[in-house]
């Protein structure tokens, strides 16, 4: 096409007496190849915008797959950190079985006593080493007392105690703390609850989470060596704690 344009322009300027309009006969040709020139830059362009919108797209896709591996992944390492979490709760419940098992004391009458039955043993010595104290201080001397007397055989019971509710205590999600409290809950009798109730007056640390999750559930005020004791501690102490549902566990 180009050939035949340049042929015919060529034919009707040769018979011409004037060869200064020779030149002329590529003016068309010069013409259209400035426009051929000028579509292909628009293809062009329309070209390299289809490839940046699909690499875009493809850019897109990638970050959401990315995305999908971190979400993931992170699912995995906390599926995997309550794993170890739960391993090891478990362990240290099974280490205050096995340390409330091993408890042997000796009533006032002398006769033995061993694992939960020890602890009605325990609510007569702190009651003896209270001696009717209802103050604050007066009482805690009296639980300081009881331990070094009877310490050997109930503290490390008490220690682990509380280390297993000091460590439920980094759960930031309130309701597996609850859940798990709940569960430790379910494990220790009244009694246990009743001696654990005094000693854990001396745990700065312990006593706002009994207060927080109601770990002394359904004791009553009538329960406690003096009734008056009931109220060292904060009345959630002994009625639980609400969970979303406003229901209390």
């Amino acid at each position: 096409m180009v050939i035949l344009i340049w042929l015919v322009t060529w034919l009707a300027l040769s018979g011409a007496t004037d060869r200064g309009t020779f030149g002329d006969m590529f003016g068309g040709t010069n013409a259209l190849f400035s426009g051929l020139a000028f579509v292909g830059l628009i293809y062009a362009i329309l070209l390299q915008r289809q490839e940046l919108s699909l690499q875009r797209k493809e850019l897109s896709l990638t970050r959401e797959e990315i995305s999908g591996q971190r979400d993931a992944l992170e699912k995995q390492n906390a599926a995997l950190e309550s794993q170890v979490f739960e391993g090891t709760l478990f362990q240290m419940l099974g280490l205050l079985n096995q340390l409330t098992s091993s408890i042997d004391v000796t009533d006032a009458s002398g006769r033995e006593k061993r694992g939960r039955d020890a602890f009605i043993v325990f609510i007569q010595y702190l009651r003896n080493h209270i001696n009717g104290e209802t103050e604050r201080r007066a009482v805690e001397r009296g639980v300081i007392n009881f331990t070094h007397h009877e310490g050997a055989e109930f503290w490390p019971y008490v220690r682990m105690f509380i280390n297993i509710i000091e460590y439920i205590g980094q759960i930031a999600d309130q309701d597996r703390a609850r859940f798990y409290y709940k569960l430790l809950r379910s494990m220790i009798t009244r009694d246990e609850s009743i001696v654990l109730m005094y000693n854990l007056l001396l745990s700065t640390t312990s006593r706002p989470i009994v207060e927080r999750y109601g770990l002394f559930l359904g004791l009553e005020r009538s329960e406690c060596i003096a009734p008056e004791h009931y109220d060292l501690y904060a009345d959630s102490a002994f009625s639980g704690m609400k969970s979303k549902t406003g229901v209390v566990e």
